[in-house]
Formats: C-alpha cells, structure tokens, sequence
C-alpha cells in the first residue's frame, strides 16, 4: 500500500490579516515541506484573507491565478478563529494542517507526519514543535524565556510525547502549526465556546485544542518542527503582550485548567499593588526590580541563554503591566458578555 493511501490527502489553512512580506517566505518553506513528503505533493492550500488592509488580497490574487494548488478566500476582518474556520470548510482535504505566516516549517517536518500517521494511524492528531528564531530580536528572547518558563518540562528534553485533557496544561501547543483530520477539527469548531462576543478577541488556541484533546491524544515532538519568526518592534511588542493578556482570559478561565486561580490571584493581587505603589513608591520600585532580576536568574539556572534571560528580565516590568491590562480587560469583557447573556 502506498504511503499516500495510508496518510490520506491534505490541506493546509493559513490565515492571514496584513502579513504580506511574509506570504511568500512562508509558502516556500511550506512547499519545500511538502516535495519530502511522498503522497503530499499534491496538497492543496488555502489561504484566507482577514479583511487584509495592506497589499496582501491583491498579492494572493496574483498567487492563486499562477498556481492551482492555491485557493484564496476572502471575507471581512472578523479575527484568525473564524478566518481558520472559513479556511477548513473551504478545505478538501482528509487531514489538515493549520499553520500562521511567520512560521516556517522545518523541510522533513511533513515526510516525518506522513511517516508517523501512515505507521501509526492512533497518531493523528499534531501540534508542531516551535522553535523561536531569536536572532537580533529581545522581543523573541522575551517570548522565547516566557515560553520555556511556562513548559520547561516538555522544552528542557524536547522528545516524542502525547497528551490530552489531564495533562494538558503541561505541554506547549497552539493552531500556529497543528495538524488534525479535517471532521475533528470541524466538530471542536462546533463545540468551541468563548467567553466573548467579539470573535476578533477569542482565544483560538487553548479551548478549542482543550476540546481536542479531550477526544484524541495529542502528539508532540522535534520530528514534526517549525520556526516562529516573532514581531521585531516595540509598538508590536506592546500590542501583542496585550492581546496575549486577552486571550489568556478567554482561553485559561475554565474550571478544568490549573491557570485559572492564577487569573483570581491576579485581579485580587492588582489593587493590592497600586496602593502599595502609591504609598511607598520607591520600596515597592526596588522590590520589582529585585523580582525581575531574581526571575533572570532563576532563568539561567534551568539552562536558559543569558542573552534570553537579561531579555526577559528588562522586558518584564513594562510586559507586566500591558499583560495585566489585556487581563483586566479580557474579564470586563468576559462579565459583560455573560450579563448580556443572562438578559438573554
């Protein structure tokens, strides 16, 4: 039997709002990908426009009328989780792999999932091991710290692991580079719930893989990689801290995951802090400080580079701030939504 009836066909989602220098990087890599992958040469894509206000509807227009492998959709900007949703509908294939711009796949990340899946078909559902290009950029070292932190036990011996409801809060994961049968991914789009109205705010990663993996074990590990290229300026690091805060509201306020004591200690933690900056402004700066510094070290003792960890420590009083901010606002929305529900 051939590895292509083994695996089954396949698609690849990208969403996209405003990434037009970073189309084509992506799909170049995305293409070298899939020539190593026998039974995958074959793979259609579908691209799909987010309401795009720079010049990339009119670039993946020029794309897909040169190559026919390419499918573009457009609609208006209604944020990257109804964007993937229109891309898998729009999908034909059995499997689907779910990749952002700014992600480049490693060039045998697709021939070792076709192996894995054709070899062992329990093994169908990916996420795809993310490695940060940090070069010439401290917003990536500051990501880069902040993810190894929040996963150490995963990113500290990288190797094939699984994982699913129980211990899903232990491993890193996201739709950035995900792979999953086209009907899984369509039935956890249809069980997704979200604090939120706006669906531009929704957290897109850890509901909707929680869902997953509550059906499938979730598979992990160096094999199947890729390489995030993160925002490279200040205004983008602000930005991004921000919405991260917002999205970690809607994804982590859950009864079933081990962050949500964390969201209660925080918001309790909050006004405690602004009278105690207000009362003793110079004290409370110097213990800050002394947090901060202490947190880089920490990160040198589990191994972390020292350009990364000064990163993270000089990064961190200004991420917390603009992080708690995107907290604060993610549970306004949240109250509201749920006020305006109870209305009916």
């Amino acid at each position: 039997m051939s590895t292509r009836a083994k695996v089954g066909s396949l698609s690849v989602v990208i969403p996209i709002f405003n990434g037009e220098s970073w189309i084509e990087p992506t799909l170049a890599r995305l293409r070298a990908a899939i020539a190593q992958a026998p039974g995958w040469h074959m793979a259609d894509v579908v691209l799909v426009d987010d309401g795009s206000t720079d010049g990339t509807p009119a670039l993946l227009d020029r794309m897909a009328a040169d190559d026919p492998t390419l499918r573009v959709v457009h609609q208006e900007n209604r944020g990257r989780f109804l964007a993937r949703r229109a891309g898998l509908e729009a999908a034909g294939g059995e499997f689907v792999l779910l990749l952002d711009v700014r992600v480049f796949l490693d060039d045998d990340a697709l021939a070792y999932l076709a192996d894995q899946v054709g070899e062992h078909p329990d093994r169908a559902v990916w996420n795809g091991h993310c490695d940060i290009d940090v070069r010439g950029n401290p917003y990536a070292r500051f990501w880069a710290a902040v993810t190894f932190a929040a996963w150490r036990r995963y990113l500290a011996n990288p190797r094939l692991v699984d994982f699913g409801e129980d211990d899903f809060d232990l491993y890193p994961k996201g739709t950035g580079c995900f792979f999953a049968p086209r009907t899984s991914l369509l039935a956890a789009y249809e069980a997704f719930t979200t604090h939120y109205d706006d669906m531009r705010r929704v957290n897109d990663d850890t509901a909707l893989l929680r869902r997953l993996a509550a059906e499938h074990r979730i598979f992990l590990g160096p094999g199947f990689a890729c390489t995030y290229h993160a925002r490279g300026s200040f205004k983008q690091f602000l930005n991004h801290s921000h919405y991260r805060g917002i999205h970690f509201v809607d994804g982590y306020l859950r009864r079933s995951s081990r962050y949500a004591g964390f969201i209660v200690a925080f918001l309790v933690a909050t006004p405690v802090g602004v009278v105690a900056l207000a009362t003793w402004p110079v004290a409370t700066v110097g213990v800050g400080v002394a947090g901060c510094v202490v947190a880089g070290v920490a990160l040198l003792a589990l191994g972390v580079p020292p350009a990364t960890a000064g990163s993270f420590a000089a990064l961190l009083p200004l991420f917390a701030v603009v992080y708690g901010a995107g907290i604060w606002r993610g549970v306004l929305m949240a109250a509201r939504t749920r006020l305006r529900r109870a209305r009916g």
